[in-house]
């Protein structure tokens, strides 16, 4: 159904939308509000809100939305803030923002979405800070920050959030470090550290991540340590890929990109011990 009938029957006849389990509304430039009607729907359980970039924000009565399971905005570039009321969505599995530009916070209360396993921040350039209050989503899965340029920390207490197995961290140049509590991921199979142009530090805890399979770090422009470690320096200077199943306890992927100008500095001992023994093994297999 075309998003101009489903608001024409939101607002004009919201009687016959009531059995709606899902509804997209997509490239509306006139669209400034949600209908009232949209947040009472008692079964709705999916509800993407695409390219209405007039849309600024969301009502209070979202939370209302008690059986939703997937929220996913997209586009909404004009979208300043979301509700308080987004925790009381407590059914609530994926939040996905992408490409809300003018969006600089996630409110407080999106620790209390107790059931979300997927968040997803996406090209929300103006976001500068996550709330403490997501390291209290002990349900969360997967963290994907992608190309949030503003952001200038992941929060301390990141090492709370018992359940996540997946991480991307993506294009976010402000971040400078990482929590030492990224360490307490005891859960973590999949960290991706992209393009963090001025990550200084690796936290040393990093080699206490025992569940993790596979480490990727590229484009960190943290240069130079290269030449003390352990490691054939010419080789690391490429791409290098290692699998291990038979001999490591867990499989790792590590794949670090360096060149003269860009690679990796800072990493801690406890680290470079671990390339290097993936660089050893991956010599006696050849």
């Amino acid at each position: 159904m075309a998003t101009q009938h489903i608001l024409t029957a939101l607002r004009t006849f919201p009687q016959i939308c009531i059995s709606f389990t899902s509804i997209k509304l997509q490239s509306d430039s006139t669209l400034t509000a949600l209908p009232d009607a949209l947040c009472w729907l008692p079964v709705l359980q999916t509800l993407q809100i695409w390219k209405c970039c007039m849309l600024t924000q969301l009502p209070e009565t979202l939370g209302h939305l008690s059986t939703l399971l997937h929220l996913d905005i997209d586009d909404c570039r004009s979208l300043t803030r979301l509700p308080t009321s987004l925790g009381e969505m407590r059914a609530l599995r994926t939040l996905a923002l992408s490409a809300c530009f003018q969006l600089t916070m996630l409110p407080e209360s999106v620790g209390c979405l107790s059931a979300l396993t997927t968040l997803r921040l996406v090209d929300c350039t103006s976001l500068t800070m996550l709330p403490d209050s997501i390291c209290q989503l002990s349900s969360l899965s997967q963290l994907d920050i992608h190309n949030c340029s503003a952001i200038t920390r992941i929060p301390d207490s990141i090492g709370r959030l018992v359940a996540l197995r997946v991480m991307y961290l993506i294009q976010c140049p402000l971040i400078q470090t990482l929590p030492e509590s990224l360490g307490h991921l005891r859960t973590l199979r999949f960290l991706m550290l992209t393009d963090l142009q001025n990550l200084a530090t690796l936290p040393a805890s990093l080699s206490q991540l025992a569940a993790l399979e596979y480490l990727t770090i590229t484009g960190c422009s943290v240069v130079n340590t290269l030449r003390n470690a352990s490691v054939n320096a010419r080789s690391v200077y490429d791409v290098q890929t290692y699998y291990f199943q038979r001999y490591m306890p867990y499989r790792l992927l590590l794949i670090v990109l360096a060149s003269r100008r860009r690679g990796l500095r800072g990493l801690p001992p406890e680290v470079w011990v671990l390339v290097s023994q993936l660089y050893f093994m991956s010599s006696l297999l050849e």
